[in-house]
């Protein structure tokens, strides 16, 4: 018999069938023996295990979209339906395009709100190819909600965490998880730290100055097994601090000697009689006017800034009046600063906080390291995964 024969004869059989007993048709593909299920062609994956969270805290874990296919699909992430007091954010979102047998992955953020039910949940993620809603799949990680508390270890303990930072953008720049540290479809920071193939707990004595302080205080909130993220700001993080005290009003000899180390620091070139350079502070123009050994003499022409703002502190400045008499011969810059206190600004190249004023001065707070995560926001998911009887 030939195989669409086979075919009319099944279907008029159990049509037959089913009219006699009464009951419900199955499905016609589950009785037809060359029936092949559609096969999805993309795979998630969350990298993570079941998480212990206080209530209050936020939490967070890595998922994976993998393409299995042979043509290429955008894939985008989602968030399942999140259980009572829960609130989340992707990380990594958009449309990414994958090739076949590649991967993309993100960081997933999930904060859990006081009104959250004590007890296990989870929290499941979505993927789904753009282009074909068909391929798409659903995966997710056990959660366990505790009850608020102030944590299980204290100054001196010794402790192993594993942890994973992460920047606002949600690239990781260090983590102690292999499965997060060598997959490269996790986006890395620029500043990412690699740990090769040797990735293992965090050893930490606490209060000691071992890690920075976000980091330290983060832990002592825990209690041994549990998670939670922190934000580590850069005053509590990598920063190193700077206090300037600026006078409202500025005199500014035109004339100054200063040493060739000194005049490179400055002005970025190498020093040379009557060679003029600009002022990227100030923004005015500079002609050396003498060299003597080691020495340079500059003169300062700030005539086409007379009455004009500027921004050498990240605030308002006015160049008010110029005296190329004053001072022996060596003239004076008057300079008016306006500044208001609280306001964020940067003084070459370092981000800082106008701390306070006075009616004849301020003092600006600047961040003076030059490491890049000094400046940034750092997040970090810390889990207290072991503390050392002594």
């Amino acid at each position: 018999m030939s195989q669409t024969k086979a075919l009319v004869a099944l279907g008029i059989l159990l049509v037959l069938v089913v009219s006699s007993s009464g009951c419900t048709a199955p499905d016609m593909n589950s009785l037809n023996p060359w029936y092949k299920k559609p096969v999805n062609k993309l795979e998630i994956t969350i990298i993570g295990k079941t998480i212990i969270v206080q209530k209050g805290f936020n939490f967070t874990f890595a998922a994976v979209i993998r393409n299995l296919s042979d043509a290429t699909y955008n894939a985008t992430f989602s968030l399942g339906k999140l259980s009572k007091g829960f609130t989340g954010t992707i990380m990594n979102t958009g449309d990414h395009m994958l090739l076949p047998a590649r991967s993309i992955g993100t960081i997933v953020r999930i904060y859990i709100g006081l009104n959250a039910d004590t007890g296990s949940t989870s929290v499941t993620v979505k993927g789904v190819f753009k282009e074909k809603t068909s391929y798409s799949a659903s995966t997710s990680i056990k959660v366990t909600v505790a009850a608020p508390s102030t944590g299980s270890v204290k100054a001196n303990d010794d402790v192993d965490v594993d942890y994973i930072g992460f920047l606002d953008d949600g690239t990781i720049f260090d983590t102690s998880v292999s499965d997060i540290g060598i997959n490269t479809n996790i986006p890395k920071a620029k500043e990412w730290t690699s740990h090769g193939t040797s990735y293992s707990p965090l050893t930490v004595i606490l209060d000691t100055g071992a890690v920075i302080d976000g980091f330290n205080d983060g832990i002592k909130t825990l209690e041994l097994g549990q998670s939670r993220t922190v934000l580590v700001t850069p005053d509590i993080g990598y920063a190193k601090y700077l206090n300037v005290t600026i006078n409202r009003t500025q005199h500014i000899p035109m004339v100054q000697t200063m040493t060739w180390n000194d005049f490179v620091l400055v002005y970025g070139e190498t020093p040379a009689e009557n060679k003029v350079v600009t002022d990227k502070f100030w923004g005015w123009s500079v002609q050396v006017i003498d060299m003597v050994g080691n020495n340079a003499t500059v003169m300062i022409n700030p005539q086409p800034l007379i009455n004009k703002t500027v921004h050498p502190y990240g605030f308002d400045s006015k160049i008010v009046a110029i005296n190329s008499q004053a001072n022996g011969g060596k003239g004076d810059i008057e300079v008016t600063n306006t500044p208001v206190a609280g306001v964020n600004v940067t003084y070459k190249s370092m981000p800082g906080k106008i701390a306070k004023t006075t009616d004849t001065s301020l003092i600006i707070t600047y961040n003076s390291d030059s490491n890049p995560l000094a400046q940034k926001n750092l997040w970090f998911e810390i889990t207290l995964a072991k503390i050392h009887l002594t």
